[in-house]
């Protein structure tokens, strides 16, 4: 005969995945709705998720790392956060101006290396912005290939 406690302890194992599971895709399927949203409707092709965005050397305070997806556009890397509160950050091709992997951000150290990209503004401020990106090598070649096009004035 089994058990009442080992069938109750399977039914709730099996609800905690089955909501993981769930949470996880209702995030994906509300990260893709903002990214059709800001394209237009398509889905561009160089595109990931799991990305996290750390903010930009020049932000005050502590550090606030936003969860969402990275996408290439013609003219920019876009991110888009997929968290509660939308936010986009567009970074011109044009004002790229490189990128350097690190361990630490805004003097901070992190558990992950993130790629810190220096942007070079209209002002001729410059500032970086922090990324810990799912395949970083695919982004650094596609940023090399924009900073050495003839997307840069």
């Amino acid at each position: 005969m089994i058990n009442v406690n080992v069938v109750v302890k399977i039914v709730l194992a099996a609800v905690l995945v089955g909501g993981l599971i769930s949470y996880f895709a209702l995030k994906r399927h509300m990260a893709l709705r903002r990214v059709k949203a800001y394209t237009g409707g398509k889905v561009p092709e160089t595109m990931d998720f799991g990305v996290i965005f750390y903010g930009f050397s020049s932000d005050e305070g502590r550090l606030k790392p936003r969860k969402g997806v990275i996408l290439a556009t013609s003219d920019a890397l876009v991110f888009i956060c997929a968290e509660l509160q939308p936010e986009i950050v567009e970074i011109p091709w044009k004002h790229l101006a490189g990128w350097l992997p690190l361990g630490e951000f805004r003097g901070r150290p992190l558990n992950n290396k993130i790629l810190v990209l220096r942007i070079d503004g209209d002002i001729g401020v410059s500032r970086d912005a922090g990324f810990a990106l799912p395949r970083p090598e695919f982004w650094t070649s596609l940023m090399n290939i924009a900073i050495k096009s003839g997307k840069k004035d």
